[in-house]
């Protein structure tokens, strides 16, 4: 129960619980659910490059790169292109709608409701980072070079997954709502025991 009084894993189950919320009450479909988490992932490397920055100043080497930096960042934009070019591909053959249906549904949803999930997202990125990052002052102890290389890597990581996760679900036609649990499962494991080991190379 302390748990549930720490700000963080209030802000994380909310996170978790607003796509399930969004699907029973709002009608949100695998494709609303699929641009959410596409959104919090492009607010979470907005942010990231802030953190990068502090670490790039601040951190425990004493030599740092600003081209990786620069670097990072176009990655970052690739990747996110990527996501979103992958993930609207996968809604066509998934959903089975033209490119035309797509484009409109994302345009009605931007019109709806992306314009205020945006703001709120990139401010529930922001608290997190302010709980975990600047106010432990974590960014005194990380090594520039492992930060960079450590996000790279969970950005490879992230979208290999989503890749065989979309592909079984066009192969085996997996119903949407097990196709959204499956994810959300899989999230969950992935934040608590893979992206621990992982940041452990960040001090290294």
């Amino acid at each position: 129960m302390n748990r549930l009084k720490n700000p963080f894993v209030q802000q994380y189950v909310l996170e978790i619980l607003f796509p399930i919320i969004g699907y029973l009450f709002f009608d949100w479909d695998f494709f609303i659910i699929g641009i959410y988490f596409l959104l919090d992932f492009f607010c979470d490397q907005i942010l990231f490059a802030r953190r990068a920055y502090w670490v790039m100043k601040k951190g425990s080497a004493k030599k740092s790169n600003f081209t990786l930096l620069l670097l990072n960042s176009l990655c970052g934009l690739i990747f996110i292109f990527l996501f979103a070019w992958g993930f609207f591909t996968f809604s066509e053959l998934y959903g089975g709608w033209t490119s035309a249906e797509v484009q409109n549904k994302f345009i009605d949803f931007a019109k709806s409701e992306l314009w205020i999930l945006f703001p709120v997202l990139l401010y529930l990125n922001h608290f997190t980072d302010q709980f975990k990052f600047y106010a432990p002052r974590r960014y005194l102890k990380l090594k520039f070079n492992n930060y960079i290389y450590v996000n790279l890597l969970k950005q490879v990581i992230i979208i290999l997954l989503l890749f065989l996760l979309t592909y079984a679900a066009t192969i085996i036609l997996i119903h949407q709502i097990v196709l959204i649990l499956i994810y959300l499962i899989g999230k969950i494991l992935i934040d608590i025991f893979i992206w621990p080991i992982i940041n452990k190379h960040m001090f290294v």
